[in-house]
């Protein structure tokens, strides 16, 4: 699978912010040949996540730019990890619009069924079928509680 940039319809966004979305979700969620996952650029995807966030564009073109004035205007081109690197800024200084930002591509990412079916889930909604999950067996809960930390404190 390629990582390439890919842009989807309009709907509230400008060709630039289209392209920074789908710089910032290459990014973020890059291809991945070993599990057959596309990047979260894939057109479909993008589509998906222009829907899910077209009702708070304000606040994701406001992410959006300041992504974009943080790689001094050169966002999209920017290579990926320099792109990567914006985003873990933004996400550690807990920029404004950008958890709506991210919740709305991650959404997207995990509601196609090529992602889902990567994980080993049926590519349909959850309900009306819903998932099997018994009742009060928090034993589930103790190879989390085992793990030793994986993630990187913030000051």
């Amino acid at each position: 699978m390629s990582n390439t940039i890919a842009t989807a319809p309009a709907g509230p966004f400008s060709t630039r912010e289209r392209a920074l979305l789908a710089a910032f979700a290459a990014a973020v969620l890059p291809a991945d040949d070993a599990f057959a996952v596309p990047a979260a650029s894939d057109p479909a995807i993008l589509a998906a996540a222009h829907a899910i966030l077209a009702s708070r564009a304000r606040e994701v073109v406001r992410a959006l730019d300041a992504l974009d004035a943080q790689a001094d205007g050169a966002y999209v081109s920017a290579p990926e990890a320099e792109r990567l690197a914006v985003a873990e800024a933004a996400l550690r200084a807990r920029a404004p619009g950008f958890s709506t930002l991210m919740t709305g591509v991650l959404q997207a990412y995990y509601q196609d069924d090529r992602v889902m079916v990567s994980l080993g889930m049926p590519p349909r909604p959850p309900f009306p079928q819903g998932y099997e999950v018994p009742s009060g067996d928090w034993s589930l809960l103790d190879p989390v509680r085992a793990r030793a930390p994986f993630w990187r404190q913030v000051d």
